[in-house]
């Protein structure tokens, strides 16, 4: 058995769980400790008297998957103690079943560097591990006035699940810019489509999310909007796009235009996976 890729610490309080991420990662080729609460590990790190475990004096910890709803101490404030302690650059990725916006919100700002949705697939969980174990940086999140910029996956997830568990509809619009002189087509060019995204933000609801997706496209996530709804979105959006002046780039004589494709739940799809594949169909 050759050198481990890094150790992990896993901290839950479901014995399942626990047993399911250390599975998946030791196939990986990761060696993994894990504890079963929050605070294990915070009175590991600041008791005076050695600890027996000594979660991190005994290993070099490359990194630290953690529920959120734990008992006692909780993962955001089992996140809290450890970025205060001489371990306090180690990163930490949540993986909780809770997806609320808030709590998303406040486990960022304890110190996590990314927030995965528990679910029966672990493979975006170790996805993530590889990368910043393995390249040895992470894409933070962005945090701006309360709002999560954040991988889309994620976000439309969270979205999708208020939706169904509030049962109200959400559409979700894909638009692909392009621009358009005479029979030739070629996609937005990037700052453009990047100088677009801004301009769209600042005339949507504050409920609304616009994320980049793809070189040249645009996803809109709209709660509580059904598809009579949607469509006025997309006028909006046309108006928005078509009397913008572009600074970042001068595209001569050429136009812009924009393809859209949309679905809406429930009536179009009960899973944020055919949500998304039913709204890229109809480009």
């Amino acid at each position: 058995m050759g050198k481990p890729k890094g150790c992990i610490l896993v901290i839950d309080d479901s014995n399942f769980s626990r047993m399911f991420i250390k599975k998946a990662l030791e196939a990986e080729g990761y060696m993994v400790i894990d504890a079963e609460s929050g605070e294990e590990v915070v009175n590991d790190v600041y008791s005076v008297e050695k600890s027996k475990t000594g979660f991190f004096e005994k290993n070099k910890i490359d990194l630290v998957v953690m529920d959120v709803a734990m008992p006692k101490i909780d993962g955001i404030q089992t996140a809290m103690f450890l970025k205060k302690s001489q371990y306090g650059n180690i990163p930490i990725i949540f993986n909780s079943a809770v997806d609320d916006k808030g709590t998303v919100i406040k486990a960022i700002k304890a110190g996590g560097v990314d927030y995965v949705i528990k679910s029966g697939k672990i493979d975006v969980l170790v996805s993530k591990i590889n990368k910043i174990v393995e390249k040895g940086y992470h894409e933070p999140f962005k945090i701006t006035e309360e709002k999560i910029e954040f991988d889309f996956y994620t976000y439309l997830k969270l979205e999708v699940s208020h939706a169904k568990r509030g049962k109200h509809p959400l559409t979700l619009l894909v638009l692909s810019l392009f621009t358009k002189k005479g029979e030739t087509e070629e996609p937005l060019p990037d700052e453009m489509v990047r100088e677009g995204i801004e301009t769209v933000k600042k005339k949507m609801r504050d409920i609304d999310c616009v994320l980049r997706f793809g070189p040249s496209k645009i996803l809109l996530i709209l709660p509580t909007t059904g598809k009579e709804g949607s469509k006025v979105v997309e006028k909006k959006v046309v108006d928005i796009i078509g009397s913008h002046k572009f600074l970042s780039t001068d595209i001569g004589a050429a136009t812009i235009s924009i393809k859209f494709g949309r679905a809406t739940l429930p009536d179009d799809a009960d899973t944020w996976e055919t949500l998304l594949e039913k709204a890229q169909e109809g480009l």
